[in-house]
């Protein structure tokens, strides 16, 4: 279950960073930002609907979000530690029947980024931290129950 602690510990590390990343999005965000956001949050939602995993995508939304806090170091931070590590292997879970359905796991991902792109399309900097600090909790939640069932 290696895999499962460095998926936490990376989480927790993104934690650190994407909760003032999300609120510097909210409040420094362009309308074309905005728009490039909502557009990579789209295209995983199409990959999804024909049953991907969409971690090229999802990594996109973050990088997106990087982008708009107009902090470059930020990006920077996003692109130095990759796709493959700052989205967990989704095999992690999703091959877990007992923690959940991939379908159903997706989808309460999904939930939680439409929480974070609405906070920040609201420009409402307080509701976009709030929406990464429960996103990345609640992906971590899912990492240590995996843990638990094993």
């Amino acid at each position: 279950m290696e895999c499962v602690v460095d998926a936490v510990q990376i989480l927790e590390l993104r934690m650190a960073v994407e909760i003032e990343m999300a609120s510097m999005a909210a409040m420094q965000r362009t309308t074309e930002q905005m728009t490039h956001i909502t557009n990579c949050f789209q295209d995983m939602n199409i990959k999804i609907e024909t049953g991907e995993n969409a971690i090229e995508e999802d990594f996109n939304f973050h990088r997106a979000i990087a982008l708009a806090s107009g902090n470059t170091y930020f990006f920077r931070f996003i692109e130095y530690i990759g796709s493959q590590t700052i989205i967990p292997a989704r095999e992690i879970i999703t091959s877990n029947d007992k923690a959940c359905k991939r379908a159903d796991f997706l989808a309460t991902l999904q939930a939680e980024h439409m929480q974070i792109l609405k906070a920040i399309e609201y420009q409402d900097a307080e509701l976009a931290s709030a929406a990464v600090k429960s996103h990345l909790k609640n992906s971590i939640q899912r990492h240590k129950m995996i843990t638990a069932s094993t």
